[in-house]
């Protein structure tokens, strides 16, 4: 059974136990470790599995809360919000969404077959647009904590939208959390690998971690892509600008 400190709901904690036993069993049949007998090689296995589980059922949660403060107030203010992208309408199928995270072997990363859960339960765009809305709100607010989660929530709902990934690395920036910033970039270039709004990212990150080498060289990666593409000028003057400062100041060998 799981330890005491975690507590996940009754049908989860089963469906879990079931995982645990079955993982178990498995590894049992070719086990040989003298320095970790099986008991508690066993042991650590439900408990790993528990806490890493917990740990999303906790972020889901959170995020949830988080939303549903921010749309309540929204709806109050604003009653001609349609039905399909109300928060009632999300809260119906937020405890299914969380068994299938939870417990399925849902990864579209890795399957990129699978069904996103906004195609699964039929989440309509207006209702994520201001699931969106409301994580920029709180970027804007400085409260990046809350912001990476609700835009975990995004990523869990719909997973191969690249922005998400780029805005959530953005909050954990803010929120001085780097080397996960540095992750969710990583994830960017899995979905889409020239994109120069991600290298420029990693370029502000590789500054903060004082790699200033790689920070350069992030940043002449974004200017290749930037390339003569009208909607990324911006990008570009901006990149150009940076990389210029840097050298100017005697930074990188790029």
């Amino acid at each position: 059974m799981a330890p005491q400190a975690l507590s996940l709901p009754q049908e989860i904690q089963a469906r879990l136990d079931d995982l645990s036993t079955a993982i178990i069993e498995l590894a049992k049949r070719g086990y040989n470790n003298p320095l970790l007998p099986f008991e508690q090689y066993s042991e650590k296995v439900r408990f790993d599995l528990n806490k890493d589980v917990f740990d999303l059922f906790a972020k889901n949660q959170h995020a949830h809360a988080v939303l549903k403060a921010h749309l309540e107030l929204e709806e109050k203010e604003d009653p001609s919000i349609p039905e399909e992208a109300r928060l009632a309408t999300w809260q119906k199928v937020f405890q299914d969404i969380s068994k299938e995270l939870l417990m399925g072997s849902y990864n579209p990363l890795v399957h990129p077959e699978q069904k996103s859960i906004q195609e699964q339960f039929h989440i309509s765009w207006n209702f994520i647009d201001r699931v969106y809305a409301v994580a920029e709100h709180l970027i804007d607010e400085g409260q990046y904590q809350d912001a990476a989660s609700i835009f975990g929530l995004l990523i869990l709902i719909h997973p191969l939208v690249q922005e998400y990934w780029i805005r959530k690395a953005v909050a954990h920036f803010g929120a001085g959390e780097y080397e996960t910033a540095l992750d969710q970039c990583a994830y960017c270039l899995i979905i889409e690998p020239d994109n120069p709004e991600v290298f420029f990212e990693m370029a502000r990150i590789y500054f903060k971690l004082q790699e200033i080498d790689h920070c350069l060289g992030s940043l002449n990666v974004c200017l290749k892509y930037c390339g003569e593409e009208e909607k990324y000028q911006d990008l570009k003057a901006e990149a150009t600008a940076v990389k210029q400062e840097i050298q100017a100041q005697g930074g990188g060998n790029t």
